[in-house]
């Protein structure tokens, strides 16, 4: 049976990535495992807005990427204060796609678990490109773990559809 020793959780903010880790925080006390949240802040979305300032500079991307990492840093704290201290818990921050950041960290972290929320709020861009969390959950290398809801009490019934492939057995 699969113990899940360390999970990784990405976070934005958003109230699906705090129902990832409460997700993550119970299958740690579960397993023992350690947690490690991941911030990205979305170098396209910071070039975007670069693009639309007036009178820019080098200076302005430098801090506009600081105030990024200053926000990240923030949440980051935020987050961890949530975990309990039993459980062992780092912070990273990255500055680069979500998607590619997320699958970089997990394989640099060996995390067997990626606990994550969906992404909200974006349908048409979702629709369009896809969100991060379907090109996680189609790209990494381990399970990932996608958060809907709120976590209420203990897990008590998995469902686990199954169609004879290895993937589906594993």
């Amino acid at each position: 049976m699969k113990s899940y020793q360390h999970i990784l959780v990405p976070i934005d903010g958003s109230d699906h990535s705090k129902q990832a880790l409460q997700h993550a925080i119970d299958i740690a006390r579960i397993t023992g495992g350690a947690i490690t949240l991941l911030s990205v802040a979305n170098m396209a979305d910071i070039i975007n807005q670069f693009g639309q300032m007036e009178n820019t500079s080098e200076l302005t991307m430098d801090e506009m990427t600081a105030s990024a990492q200053a926000n990240s840093t923030g949440l980051l704290k935020k987050f961890a204060a949530m975990v309990p201290a039993s459980l062992s818990v780092q912070s990273i921050f990255e500055l680069s796609a979500p998607e590619a950041a997320i699958l970089a960290e997990q394989k640099s972290q060996s995390a067997d678990l990626i606990c994550m929320g969906r992404g909200g709020g974006q349908a048409l861009k979702n629709f369009l490109l896809g969100s991060v969390s379907t090109y996680v959950i189609t790209h990494a290398p381990c399970p990932v773990l996608l958060a809907r809801d709120e976590k209420k009490g203990p897990y008590r019934h998995i469902l686990v559809p199954v169609d004879g492939s290895e993937s589906s057995l594993q």
